[in-house]
């Protein structure tokens, strides 16, 4: 005798395990991993993280040598997150001019350009100036 179940009857057993699959257990570090999000805005770098329940004395943004790092630290009474993210800048981001905003559980890290650099004319100065033309540069006499 051979049984073929119908694909049109419900699996109570198979439903149950996926339900309940997640209860009572630890979120994987995928889970507590916040959501990082990079954009040029014209040339302006926006960095935009998601921190949901964590306070703004728990987050840390740095620079070192072009690398710009995000971390947090923070326990509460479910466990404790420590977190790190390093982002190497190019040359054409000015390190010295950023700003980083934290409001409603978002970090938001601005990098802007380096200016232009704009000519300027350089004074050159005369050392041991003479008005006498030196006898090498004295056109030869006509004979």
């Amino acid at each position: 005798m051979l049984i073929v179940r119908s694909p049109r009857t419900f699996d109570f057993d198979r439903v149950f395990d996926q339900l309940t699959s997640g209860w009572m257990t630890t979120p994987t570090r995928r889970e507590r991993t916040p959501a990082v999000h990079g954009e040029w805005r014209d040339e302006t770098l926006v960095l935009t993280v998601d921190l949901p329940g964590v306070p703004g004395d728990a987050v840390k943004v740095e620079v070192v040598d072009r690398a710009l790092t995000v971390s947090v630290e923070h326990t509460t009474e479910r466990g404790e997150l420590r977190w790190s993210h390093s982002v190497q800048l190019p040359g054409s981001l000015d390190v010295d001019k950023i700003n980083a905003s934290y409001s409603d559980g978002r970090l938001t890290v601005t990098v802007p350009p380096v200016p232009a650099a704009e000519p300027r004319r350089i004074q050159v100065e005369f050392v041991n100036r003479t008005d006498e033309v030196p006898a090498e540069l004295t056109p030869p006499a006509e004979s």
